[in-house]
């Protein structure tokens, strides 16, 4: 195989991957606000209540966000995770 076909192949690979970590993350915010907005149903008229919920949330999302880059991170260049 020549060797622009396997940077081809390479760079084609690394898109996918890209495609796949992008849809992932993606899925990980959706999951997590829509847990977020049914935590703060119930409090909708309580201002300070869906304001501590919120945060709550966006913590609890920022620390999933950085567990799954590190588990990225550790798979090596090119895991799929």
């Amino acid at each position: 195989m020549a060797r622009n076909q396997l940077i081809q192949i390479d760079v084609f690979l690394g898109v996918l991957n890209l495609g796949y970590e992008a849809r992932s993350i993606a899925e990980a915010f959706r999951r997590q606000n829509m847990i977020t907005l049914n935590a703060m149903l119930p409090h909708f008229r309580d201002e300070a209540k869906t304001v501590a919920i919120a945060k709550s949330g966006r913590e609890e999302l920022e620390e999933n966000l950085r567990r799954d880059r590190e588990a990225r991170e550790q798979a090596g260049a090119g895991g799929w995770l």
